[in-house]
This record gives C-alpha cells, structure tokens and sequence, in this order.
C-alpha cells in the first residue's frame, strides 16, 4: 500500500533559505533603483522659440548619452547648445561624452514658437555599474 510521507519543515533550512533570499535581494535591488535614477530630466522651457532642458546626472556618470528631441514636423532650428550631432525634419540629436555628475543644459532657439505639449525627448545612456542600456523619456 502507498504510505505518505510526513514532512516536517526545518526551521535550520528555513533560516538559510531567509537569509539568501534577502542577502541576494540587497544585492540587486540597489543596482535596480540606482539605474532608474541615474539620469533624469525636466524642461525648463518647453514652449515658444527657446527649448531648454536640464538634465541631472548623478554618480557614476555614463560615458557617453544620447538626447533624441521631437519636435514638429517642419520646426526649422536657428541655433542649438550644444551643437546637434543630427538634425533631421522633426528630430535633433546629440551625442555626448565624458559628463560629469550634476545639472547640463540643452537649448534650442527656433525660428517659430511651439504651443506647450509638442515637444518630448528620449534620453538613452548605458549604465556603467551594470552595462545595461536604459530610455528615459521627457514630455
């Protein structure tokens, strides 16, 4: 005849089973959070001829960042600072290397003013800690 086996939990094996999940959990969520928050980004002027974002980086700051601002189809651009890599109808973009941690400025001067809203812009960095790649995106 089947006989069941009783199983009795060890509390010695509970304990260890704890501890490893919460000592990986220490390791990998500080990696996680410290990623989501190692660039962000506001405009300080979103409307009108003049575009200014302020990015914040904080520490250890990526080599290198990629901004990606979408604008109108058909937006001419006077002037941008720093200067754009690329610039295409409805697109500007800036590659920018060896920043270091604080507050940076984008700017554009166009030559029509924009309404509030048409503007949205796509940050993308490569976090040193982990290698991973991440998109943050401004509207």
């Amino acid at each position: 005849m089947y006989k069941e086996k009783k199983y009795r939990s060890h509390p010695i094996f509970l304990i260890f089973f704890i501890s490893i999940s919460l000592s990986a959990a220490h390791c990998i969520l500080p990696a996680i959070s410290a990623a989501a928050e190692l660039i962000s980004g506001e405009y300080v002027s979103s409307e009108g001829t003049e575009i200014v974002l302020e990015l914040s980086i904080k520490s250890p700051p990526p080599s290198s960042v990629i901004i990606i601002m979408r604008l109108p189809k058909g937006t001419e651009t006077m002037k941008a600072e720093p200067a754009t890599r690329t610039k295409k109808d409805g697109e500007a973009k800036w590659l920018l290397k060896d920043l270091s941690e604080g507050s940076h400025r984008i700017s554009l001067l166009l030559a029509a003013p924009l309404p509030e809203g048409a503007v949205s812009c796509e940050v993308r960095y490569r976090n040193p800690a982990t290698g991973d790649m991440h998109t943050v995106i401004i509207k």
